[in-house]
């Protein structure tokens, strides 16, 4: 495998991670800051759960995704930077 093809497999394989922890983040936000509705049955185990949100509500959500997605973006980049420089003192 050429070296850019590892670069751009890792790079690719950190921003699908850096994507579901920013994902999580949000999920997490609206939980915390989301008035709880009711859960819906839809299946044995498997419910779904509805939030309301106000005006307050989503702006703090929308700001907290944002600074969450800015420090896991960072720690991916650092993570990233930190392989390249291996893989070129490697060669």
């Amino acid at each position: 495998m050429q070296q850019w093809q590892e670069l751009l497999l890792v790079a690719v394989t950190f921003l699908f991670f850096a994507a579901g922890a920013t994902y999580v983040a949000r999920l997490s936000l609206i939980q915390t800051f989301g008035k709880h509705l009711y859960d819906r049955q839809l299946g044995r185990s498997v419910t779904e759960e509805h939030y309301a949100l106000d005006e307050q509500a989503r702006r703090r959500i929308r700001w907290g995704t944002i600074a969450a997605a800015v420090i896991v973006f960072a720690c991916t980049a650092v993570c990233f930077w930190n392989f390249v420089t291996l893989l070129i003192l490697e060669r």
